[in-house]
């Protein structure tokens, strides 16, 4: 079954619940959304450009394409102004304009703590920088001439008409009616009317058709008006006829007729120039525009606003997302001479990761520069802000493999780097406190993909390759896109202190080709006192468990070097430590865990000492004994024995001076520990509590265990420390709030 045919309803998190072992409820998390119910379904074609909601009944998901969006170079020919193309498309395709007020629907809207405080998110649609280019409605005039039966056979009328900016005069319709006596209808040229638009120096100026399919037609200025209502466009296709004028150019109209004939030009032109307004066009989707903090009693605790600047979609502006193709038309004679030519325009529409074809995919509006401001609970003083600038997202595009144009299969690699790049922090006076600035190294990840266009013009390419490929239509464009991982290369801080720079730099090193993880890390601090520390993993130690187990991460070796540039000749090592793992089997589980904790002679940083052995686990896991400054067999005069419950999730007791296997063989000591166990699986309660510190009270004390160091926990139901009772007796006691 194909899943995307599935009207899915959307799963909503609305609470994380704490319960105890009998699962009793004793804290939570819960979260409130902006209208979860009003949200479409799945699939729904009621998407603004970057796949949120819009609230708009779209019949079917094809976009519409402003100018502004996308770049269409010839649709001015199609249609005056982008407004009214995309009113024209949207006749045929989906409205898919922003409102980010449907847009919000099922966002997170609020955070409920524990604590009874909650913090509260506001939203606000994207704006690109593009400004809203408000035009004023047009001027309807018309020209009109009445029959006059005593009149001259050939009647006419003028008017002069000046356009105050360079333009289009569009005709709207006209009427030619025959009135009068039957000597104005001797023949069908008394049922017409002429319109002729004339420049200052007398010549018609030239109009311009443009077809339902929209192919342009010139033509002479002369329009032959015939009998009837005529209208010369069609808001249900690009059908108009206009003039270009000049402006500040005066123009004369004239309509010509027979006597008897009725006839008027309805045409329409603007007397304001379209400009820019003060608002921008809306890029689609949301973006945080608050979050506020509050006490449990709704006190406005904490409140951050956020400014944007610099904003740009992930995908760059395509080479024409409606791909238009001229096609040559020839007809032949039956014997294949060709005896007319005409020529046809055809508008592909390709699948662009802006505007996806299939609803269910989309890209991002990202910014490059991005201001987080905390205000004080008047929300109008500013207690400082924190500056975020970022990089723009690369787009890649591809050669394919005939070197043809892929403009129509609007094929891209894009790359979605939103690394931040640098950080500046200003106090409430504005004043800039600290700057820190990131690089970022390229590590390539060699992964292949093939993309795919078939048009029929490329025939002929793909047979001068001699690729054989000329019956199928089809030519394959193969790209190889070389994915980029990026890490942190270096952080440079500057730390301004009563107006003076104090600059510490890092530099952050990946010298392993077998994996991406950080091996070294060298800081210069404003002293000019060098540190560097030294990381080795897995592959390193050439540990194959840990790297089959994709234990990659975790470091095994650890060396700290400090170096003073005024007075060290050399760096010195201060710090060397390790951690060795190894496969271990308990009760029928193999684990890979701890074996030890190494430390390194500073002297000599090849030898090392075994600081802790990590002796035996249980088979969760968890650790049973250690052993403190073990001999070279492994034994210690110091062994640490932990006694594991709260369903094996705690420790519950310390025992430093004998090992598990030892305290286990003392005769009684396992059934109290057993006792322990299950009386810590039955503590939800204060009574309860007690009643293990008194198990716990009497195993510490017991004369069979006086030669050792015994320490006690207990905790609550959501699994905090409660009680430390040391060798002593001195207990420490934690108390929370709700």
């Amino acid at each position: 079954n194909n899943l995307y045919s599935y009207e899915v309803k959307r799963p909503f998190l609305t609470k994380i619940q704490f319960q105890d072992r009998w699962f009793n409820l004793y804290n939570q998390f819960a979260f409130e959304y902006y209208n979860p119910d009003q949200i479409p379904h799945r699939l729904s074609f009621s998407q603004d450009l970057l796949g949120y909601y819009n609230g708009i009944d779209n019949s079917n998901f094809i976009f519409n394409s402003l100018e502004d969006y996308n770049n269409l170079p010839d649709f001015h020919y199609i249609k005056e102004n982008e407004e009214e193309f995309n009113t024209f498309l949207h006749n045929y395709t989906g409205n898919r304009k922003p409102n980010a007020d449907y847009a919000k629907h099922g966002l997170l809207k609020k955070i409920n703590y524990p604590t009874k405080g909650y913090t509260e998110f506001e939203y606000e649609g994207n704006f690109t920088d593009i400004p809203v280019i408000i035009y004023p409605p047009y001027v309807e005039d018309n020209i009109h001439l009445e029959p006059e039966q005593f009149a001259p056979v050939n009647n006419s009328v003028e008017k002069f008409l000046t356009i105050p900016f360079s333009q289009r005069l569009y005709l709207i319709r006209h009427s030619v009616a025959l009135q009068g006596s039957e000597d104005c209808s001797l023949t069908p040229d008394h049922w017409r009317a002429s319109f002729t638009l004339f420049d200052p120096n007398g010549l018609a100026v030239p109009r311009i058709n443009v077809s339902g399919l929209g192919n342009i037609l010139p033509a002479n200025g002369h329009v032959d008006m015939s009998r009837g209502n005529i209208s010369y466009s069609d808001h249900l296709s690009p059908k108009s006829t206009y003039y270009e004028l000049q402006g500040g150019t005066t123009y004369k109209i004239k309509l010509e007729t027979k006597r008897c004939v009725d006839a008027n030009m309805d045409f329409k032109y603007r007397n304001l120039a379209p400009y820019a307004s003060d608002n921008f066009v809306e890029a689609g989707g949301l973006r945080i525009r608050s979050v506020k903090g509050f006490d449990h009693d709704s006190t406005l605790l904490s409140n951050k606003i956020y400014k944007y600047n610099n904003g740009k979609f992930t995908v760059s502006k395509p080479v024409s997302v409606l791909d238009k193709t001229l096609i040559d038309i020839k007809i032949l004679n039956m014997y294949q001479s060709v005896v007319d030519f005409t020529e046809s325009k055809n508008y592909s529409l390709s699948s662009h990761n802006r505007w996806p074809l299939r609803n269910i995919a989309g890209e991002f509006y990202v910014y490059s520069k991005v201001e987080e401001i905390e205000t004080e609970n008047n929300l109008t003083t500013t207690k400082g802000k924190i500056v975020h600038e970022f990089t723009a997202p690369q787009v890649y595009i591809p050669t394919n493999l005939t070197n043809f144009d892929t403009s129509s299969s609007n094929l891209s690699t894009v790359n979605y780097r939103t690394n931040e790049l640098i950080t500046s922090y200003f106090n409430q006076q504005n004043d800039l406190i600290k700057v820190d600035s990131l690089d970022y190294v390229n590590h390539p990840i060699n992964v292949r993909f093939y993309d795919y266009t078939a048009k029929k013009i490329l025939e002929l390419k793909c047979t001068d390759l001699g690729l054989a490929m000329h019956n199928l239509y089809t030519c394959p464009t193969t790209v190889y896109a070389t994915q980029n991982w990026e890490a942190l290369k270096s952080k440079k801080s500057i730390d301004y202190l009563n107006g003076l720079p104090l600059k510490t730099t890092t530099e952050y090193f990946y010298t392993n080709p077998s994996h991406y993880q950080l091996t070294s890390q060298a800081t210069t601090f404003p002293d000019f006192t060098w540190h560097e520390t030294t990381y080795r993993y897995a592959h390193e130690e050439a540990n194959t468990d840990m790297v089959t187990a994709n234990m990659v991460g975790i470091p095994l070796e650890t060396e700290e070097k400090k170096y003073k540039f005024t007075n060290d000749s050399e760096p010195k090592i201060f710090s060397k430590s390790g951690i060795k793992y190894e496969k271990k089997f308990w009760e029928g589980k193999e684990l890979i865990l701890p074996a030890a904790s190494l430390s390194y002679d500073l002297q000599n940083p090849s030898v090392s000492t075994t600081e802790v052995l990590y002796k035996k686990y249980d088979s969760h896991g968890n650790l049973l004994q250690y052993n403190l400054k073990p001999d070279v067999n492994g034994n210690s005069g110091n062994p640490v024995t932990i006694i594991w419950d709260y369903n094996q999730t705690q420790p519950i007791a310390k025992i430093e001076g004998i090992g598990y296997d030892a305290l286990m063989a003392i005769s009684g000591i396992s059934a109290m520990i057993t006792d322990l166990q299950s009386k810590s699986a039955d503590d939800v309660s204060d009574a309860t509590e007690q009643i293990l510190i008194g198990a716990l009270d009497s195993f510490r004390t017991n004369s069979l265990l006086a030669a050792y160091q015994i320490s006690t926990y207990t905790y609550k139901p959501l699994i905090v420390l409660s009680i430390i009772t040391p060798p002593s007796g001195i207990r420490e006691i934690y108390r929370y709030d709700t």
